[in-house]
């Protein structure tokens, strides 16, 4: 399997993803009750998709896979930020 190195830039903080992370996991683990609850008013995919997905042309993720795929893309950004493969530009 081979992977595909890629340069973005993204004109969003480190706090912002933390809590697009946390939005799109109470999505996920709520998503089979009744109650589908949310950390804003605004949808975390449509979050995910306004601040990274659209700057990346990513396609649109629906429903509980894509707010999967969408979380383990945040996660991977962060994991970036973490050990230095990403930088925040100031």
């Amino acid at each position: 399997m081979t992977t595909l190195a890629m340069t973005a830039t993204l004109e969003i903080t480190p706090v912002q993803l933390s809590l697009i992370e946390m939005a799109l996991q109470i999505e996920i683990d709520t998503y089979g009750n009744k109650t589908k609850m949310q950390m804003t008013r605004e949808p975390a995919l449509r979050i995910f998709s306004r601040l990274i997905g659209d700057p990346l042309h990513l396609p649109k993720f629906r429903g509980l896979q894509g707010r999967k795929d969408a979380l383990a893309i945040v996660k991977d950004f962060l994991m970036q930020l973490e050990d230095g493969r990403a930088t925040v530009v100031k």
